[in-house]
């Protein structure tokens, strides 16, 4: 896949197999605006591009593996998860969490149990939309 990537001074268009934290999806009409734009440089949160509408493309779905193992190289251990989910006072609530959290045969983004978990473990929007970018980029053995 082609992404733009912040490189020195500048922005590039790169070639790769693994999108990077700050990397954008190119497509033809990303290029269009790039190219009118003057080829503008990145501060460090990619705000220029993004004012030209440009924005990562946040997977909806991971599989349930590659969003662990996420959460586990974005630094939030798995015990933690479990931690908090043994803290919900309602047990219907803490048993449907535990469930999703363990037999989902997908993860899906905008799932009201995650966004819910997310905001109970101080995870922003953008940390999670971070999280999907970055499972969707595990290569599954």
């Amino acid at each position: 896949m082609e992404v733009f990537r912040k490189q020195g001074n500048g922005t590039s268009i790169i070639q790769t197999d693994k999108l990077e934290s700050g990397d954008l999806l190119v497509t033809p009409e990303l290029i269009d605006k790039w190219n009118q734009s003057g080829r503008p440089n990145l501060n460090d949160d990619c705000t220029d591009i993004i004012d030209l509408g440009i924005e990562v493309i946040v997977p909806q779905t991971i599989s349930p593996m590659n969003f662990k193992l996420q959460l586990i190289y974005s630094g939030i251990s798995i015990q933690s998860v479990y931690d908090e989910i043994d803290k919900i006072e309602n047990p219907i609530m803490k048993e449907v969490f535990k469930v999703k959290f363990e037999s989902a045969q997908e993860i899906e983004r905008n799932d009201e149990s995650l966004l819910q978990m997310a905001q109970i473990m101080q995870i922003s929007k953008e940390q999670l939309d971070q999280i999907f970018i970055d499972a969707s980029n595990i290569q599954e053995k």
